[in-house]
Parts: C-alpha cells; sequence; structure tokens
C-alpha cells in the first residue's frame, strides 16, 4: 500500500477506495478498463460508464498525489477528503457491495468547501467594491491553479464590468457543456419555425436501420434528450473503443453514434427521472443539423450567435485567438469532435460575447430570437426542491425565492460557469483556462450578493 492510502481503515470500502486512488498513478488507463468494469456494480456504469470514470481521472491530475483524510467510515461506506498540496481538494463518498467482490454501488465526489446551495443560502449584499468581491471570491480558487488564469465577468442592467485574473480577455475560451444551453436555444428556435416539435419522437429523424432503445412502448422525443429525462447514459457506452485519450470524442462520427445508440440499455424508463447526458445532448444536436439540412455548427451560427451579435463565438476558432488550456501546470489538449458540438465539443467563445449571452437572456425581448429564449428556459423537469430542468438550462432557486438560471462547463483545458438572473438583470460568468476547476460556488455566491444588494 502507498504512503498515502496507508491509513485506509482495512474494511471493504477502505480496500476499495485504495484501489480508486490507484487508478490515477496509472499510466495506461486503457489497460484499467476491465479492472474497472469488475469494481463497480453494473447498475452504477449503467449511470456512469467506464468512460465517465476515465474521463474524470484524466481531468483530475492532481489524484496522482492526493492524500486521503478519512472522516467516517463503516464497512461498506466511506467519507472522506482528498488533499492534495496541503489543501483539500474534494470530499468523497463511496458505498459499496455487502457481499464479495464489494463492487462500487455509489461514488459521489464534491468540490471542498461550501456548496452552490450553501453560499446562496449566506449571502448577503455586497460590501465594499465589485472588485473586491470578485477577488475575495475568485482568487483563493486562481491561486490554487498550476497554470492558467480566470476571467469574470459581470453585468447589472446592461453595465459590464470584466475582472482577469491572470488571464486575457481578448481570448477564446472554451465553454464545454454551457453549450447545452444553446443547443436547447436553437432546438427553440427551431420550434418556433415548424421545423421540429419538442414531442417528436428522434427516430423520425435518424436513418432508416437506426436502433432507438426504448421501454414501455414510450419513445425517446427531442424534449427528453434537452432535458435529460431519455434515460440515455452519460456517455456512449463502448465509447472507449477507438478513442484518443487526448481528444476522446474525435472518432464519433454518424455511423458510430447510431451503433451506440443501438448497444445502449437505458439508465430508466424514458421520462422517469433525469440524469445527465452528454451522450442525449451530443445526439440532439446532430439531428438539429439533419432536421435543418445543414451542420449543426452552421444552423448555431446563423441562427443563434449572429442575431446575437456574439460575432467571435465558434466551434473552429483561429489558433492565435484560443487561449492555451491547462491540465494542471501542463499544457491540455483541445477536444474535437463534430457530432458532439450539441454537446459542448468545441465551442469556444470570449468573454464580451458570453456576457452578450448571458444578457440576452437576462432581457429575451431585447433580442430577435426572444420567443425561443423565452421557451428555452421555462420550467419543465423538477430536479429537486431547488433546482428544475429547463432546454439545456437550470434554474436555480435563491433564498428570496427568485430563481436564476444556470449552467457549468469543463473541458480537458478549461472550465466555466454562467448565471443570469432575469428578475434584476444581472449576469455572472467565469472562465478558465484549467480543466477540473470548480467555479461553482464563487460565481454563485457573486450573484447571490449583487441580487440581495438589488434588493
Amino acid at each position: 500500500m502507498s504512503t498515502r492510502t496507508r491509513s485506509l481503515p482495512d474494511t471493504p470500502a477502505g480496500r476499495q477506495i485504495g484501489w480508486l486512488l490507484s487508478l490515477a498513478d496509472e499510466d495506461d488507463l486503457d489497460a484499467a478498463v476491465a479492472d474497472i468494469e469488475s469494481r463497480f456494480a453494473p447498475s452504477f456504469l449503467a449511470q456512469v460508464p467506464v468512460t465517465a470514470i476515465l474521463e474524470f481521472v484524466g481531468m483530475t491530475p492532481w489524484l496522482k498525489d492526493a492524500d486521503l483524510e478519512v472522516s467516517e467510515s463503516t464497512p461498506t461506506e466511506l467519507k472522506a477528503s482528498l488533499v492534495a498540496d496541503g489543501e483539500a481538494k474534494a470530499n468523497i463518498v463511496i458505498k459499496v457491495e455487502e457481499a464479495e467482490p464489494n463492487r462500487f454501488i455509489e461514488v459521489a465526489f464534491q468540490p471542498a468547501g461550501p456548496t452552490i446551495g450553501d453560499v446562496i443560502d449566506s449571502a448577503e449584499p455586497l460590501i465594499g467594491s465589485l472588485e473586491d468581491a470578485v477577488n475575495e471570491r475568485y482568487e483563493p480558487v486562481r491561486a490554487a491553479l498550476g497554470a492558467g488564469g480566470i476571467l469574470v465577468g459581470v453585468s447589472r442592467e446592461g453595465e459590464r464590468f470584466v475582472f482577469p485574473l491572470g488571464a486575457d480577455a481578448g481570448l477564446l475560451y472554451e465553454i464545454g457543456s454551457i453549450t447545452k444551453t444553446f443547443t436547447g436555444l436553437l432546438l427553440a428556435e427551431m420550434v418556433g419555425r415548424g421545423e421540429v416539435s419538442l414531442d417528436d419522437p428522434i427516430r423520425r429523424y435518424l436513418p432508416n436501420g437506426a436502433t432507438v432503445p426504448m421501454e414501455d412502448d414510450r419513445q425517446i422525443t427531442l424534449e427528453d434528450l434537452a432535458t435529460h429525462s431519455s434515460g440515455l447514459p452519460r456517455l456512449a457506452p463502448n465509447m472507449l473503443e477507438g478513442c484518443d485519450p487526448n481528444d476522446p470524442y474525435a472518432h464519433i462520427d454518424a455511423d458510430r453514434m447510431y451503433a451506440e445508440l443501438g448497444a445502449t440499455t437505458l439508465a430508466y424508463p424514458t421520462g422517469t427521472s433525469n440524469m445527465y447526458s452528454n451522450f442525449g445532448f451530443s445526439l440532439l444536436g446532430h439531428i438539429l443539423g439533419l432536421a435543418g439540412e445543414k451542420p449543426f455548427a452552421q444552423l448555431m451560427a446563423e441562427r443563434i450567435l449572429e442575431p446575437l451579435g456574439m460575432t467571435r463565438t465558434e466551434f473552429s476558432p483561429k489558433a492565435d485567438d484560443l487561449a492555451q488550456g491547462h491540465m494542471g501546470d501542463q499544457p491540455a489538449p483541445r477536444w474535437t469532435g463534430e457530432t458532439s458540438q450539441g454537446a459542448g465539443c468545441g465551442l469556444e467563445a470570449p468573454i464580451e460575447d458570453m456576457l452578450t449571452y448571458g444578457e440576452a437572456n437576462a432581457d429575451p425581448s431585447s433580442t430577435p430570437v426572444a420567443a425561443a429564449i423565452t421557451e428555452a428556459q421555462r420550467a419543465r423537469a423538477p430536479m429537486n426542491e431547488r433546482t428544475t430542468q429547463c432546454l439545456g438550462w437550470i434554474r436555480l432557486k435563491l433564498r428570496d425565492g427568485s430563481e436564476a438560471l444556470f449552467h457549468n462547463g469543463g473541458t480537458a483545458g478549461f472550465s466555466s460557469s454562467l448565471l443570469v438572473h432575469p428578475p434584476t438583470r444581472t449576469v455572472v460568468v467565469a472562465l478558465c483556462n484549467a480543466g477540473g476547476t470548480s467555479l461553482d460556488a464563487a460565481t454563485a455566491g457573486l450573484l447571490a450578493g449583487l441580487v440581495a444588494e438589488a434588493n
């Protein structure tokens, strides 16, 4: 047992988490696939496939040097903090089966420190300048980066402020899964034109021979994909085959996507639950391209980006316009993959364009796509007492009972977080060129403080 895991309890849960930490030391993660499959229960892998586990390990370089500080332990459950460079990086909770081989049935990672809910509930009106408030919340995050920096943008009633914390405000940054809100907006725009309907079965748009999983005669619809309620897993089930670990989505073309769809077993009956799915949003973006008879990126540019005046946001930026992403203190590869664009692969934007997007969502009536924005923001599927799923967006309840729109994103070399509060026309966006960076608590805390000040 390595030094960092020597203090683990000699229990089934302790032994399993020791193995999980050792996975981060693997030079060849592909060789660990069979071991991963044997260590996790099928019910867990149905929701978080092997590829998602490998993706997480690859995007979390500090795991290699992390120590574990156990706070609670039973034979089958364990709670602990992961500490690297003397700082708690994350909290982890695991549960394993009682019977041998004691496979994982739950693994939950949470960033160390207060949650989004905690910072929202404790938010008070800002004291001091906006710059002081930004530094107070984001400087500790920036200081912990191995490389890279953070850009923070704020808009209040249309007045903009940009704060560079070791980052270049003139460059483009990968926004990752914030792209899903753009995909949901394009869906709403195409619904408004009568080109598609939210209740259209996705089978209608796929070629003959494509197999769509189904339970109880309930077909997957476009709205199911856009609200993460399709039952499709987070990632395609066999995505790892032929995958370049440095560019994990590039090999998935249309034919491969259809094959993956046919090989998928739904994690739950469609429409009965909500589970985040990159696979589902990749499929949604691909279908919108088929329905619009143009590549998805072209449709997005013509229907959404250009009408909103987001003149520099694009899927294929010039090399000298894109910030260098980082994983720890090393340069990170850029993710590509045309069929995964709808889920967040490849869209880059400057901070000013992201403020433009936030302002459009804060005041839809000021835009030429007002009806589509309003439709995309509509609450559709309750997630918990605080959050509700929209078309891509998540509605997040604040302490005063009002709601903000929220999404975040992450790629190998970039992290992002965006919150919009339409009642006060307040926008906070953070872009970071370091993968695996948690920006949400700082972003939510700043927005909640601004809203409290406005009230």
